[in-house]
């Protein structure tokens, strides 16, 4: 609670003027025991994509889609997951 993570570990500015919080979500396990990540991204307070990441524990593996699950062909860091929520058709 008293770190300033807008230069922890690089210059994320974003941080330097947040209040700090603890968020707790109630935790949501799958059927394969892991976890599935969601992350929404907002462009001038509008829903633009999601980040799906799943496989968390053996080898993270992350997808893009648009706000209609369509799986967007770009990933950021990790391998392409081309197993969940292909492409529709």
């Amino acid at each position: 609670m008293n770190t300033n993570y807008a230069f922890y570990s690089g210059f994320e500015f974003l941080y330097m003027n947040i209040k700090p919080k603890i968020i707790a979500e109630k935790y949501l396990e799958n059927f394969d025991g892991g976890v599935y990540v969601y992350k929404v991204f907002c462009f001038n307070g509008k829903a633009e994509s999601i980040m799906f990441l799943n496989d968390r524990q053996r080898h993270l593996k992350m997808s893009f889609y648009d706000l209609n699950w369509n799986k967007l062909n770009y990933v950021c860091l990790y391998p392409l997951n081309k197993d969940i929520f292909s492409q529709k058709k």
